[in-house]
């Protein structure tokens, strides 16, 4: 073959590579081209998707905090355990959290010491809840009254006493006053003197007054041994009863 003939064939190649490449590069860019103006065309049909919004936070609610003043029945003397005295069975079923500074031996008038409260000196009611600082209560409840005695001239003004002094210290708590609660036995003459007089006095200065009525008279088996302070079965019985009476607006 001749030189002439190699050169001219070796021209030929070059050149259809050379086109060939050309080529590619065009396809190529044009390629890129249209993806490129298909990525910023906009939607043929419009979005259905929900836009999303932060989910509105639902405040928390705190259990109502519940304050027990009282005597020993509401210390929980007699119960087993802390649990099963009657103003914890209550808390429970109401949901509340307790707070209970019931001191034995104590009344609206009676003070006692270390054999009914097993302090030097546990006060009257009204000192009680002046020195409670430790707890700012939804609900006050005060139930006692057996220890202070035969209802005397004054009574009313200490247990308004009473009923002020936690109306002051906690203007927005619901005062609750209990009437007091006797044992199995047949309740004294002066008895129904004294829950009158209870009940007067919380109606006078705006306190709800719950009649807890007699859940321990004539059942020996709801007393412990001392004959005095309700078992677990007793303080089951004065739960009921609290439970029973108790007004649903009091809570609001």
């Amino acid at each position: 073959m001749g030189k002439s003939r190699v050169r001219s064939m070796r021209s030929r190649n070059w050149f259809g590579r050379k086109w060939g490449y050309t080529l590619l590069a065009v396809v190529a860019v044009a390629s890129l081209g249209l993806t490129a103006a298909a990525l910023n065309l906009p939607p043929t049909q419009p979005s259905t998707t929900t836009p999303w919004t932060p989910k509105p936070q639902t405040p928390q609610v705190l259990p109502p905090k519940a304050l027990f003043i009282g005597d020993s029945y509401t210390a929980g003397v007699g119960a087993s355990e802390p649990e099963l005295r009657w103003t914890t069975l209550v808390s429970t079923e109401l949901g509340w959290t307790e707070k209970n500074e019931g001191r034995g031996g104590t009344g609206y008038v009676k003070t006692s010491g270390v054999e009914g409260c097993g302090l030097e000196h546990c006060p009257i009611y009204s000192e009680a809840i002046a020195a409670s600082t430790t707890f700012t209560p939804d609900v006050v409840i005060i139930s006692g009254g057996r220890n202070d005695g035969q209802a005397t001239e004054g009574y009313n003004a200490a247990v308004q006493g009473a009923i002020s002094t936690a109306k002051k210290k906690w203007p927005k708590a619901t005062v609750v006053v209990t009437s007091p609660i006797w044992d199995d036995d047949a309740a004294p003459q002066w008895w129904p003197t004294l829950v009158t007089t209870v009940r007067e006095a919380a109606a006078a200065s705006g306190a709800t007054f719950l009649d807890m009525g007699h859940p321990l008279q004539g059942n020996v088996r709801f007393v412990t041994e001392d004959g005095v302070h309700p078992n677990d079965a007793g303080h089951r019985a004065i739960a009921a009863e609290f439970l029973a009476a108790w007004p649903i607006e009091a809570t609001s």
